[in-house]
């Protein structure tokens, strides 16, 4: 995860913990940012790793 991912997604679980605790209501525009980064990362970790470990074993290794 790159820091600027980390630092989005910080920002995303501050979100969460300000509507759990503190009876924040974010718009629907914010709702559907922090909605679309969670998804992206879901997708990345997720989704696209069977693909990308069938790339893995596609590399010849070096030296040969």
């Amino acid at each position: 995860m790159t820091p600027k991912m980390s630092e989005a997604l910080s920002h995303v679980l501050d979100a969460g913990n300000a509507s759990a605790h503190r009876a924040y209501f974010p718009s629907r525009e914010d709702l559907m940012t922090c909605i679309e980064l969670v998804k992206h990362l879901i997708h990345g970790i997720y989704i696209l790793r069977s693909g990308v470990e069938k790339v893995a074993g596609n590399i010849p290794k070096r030296g040969e």
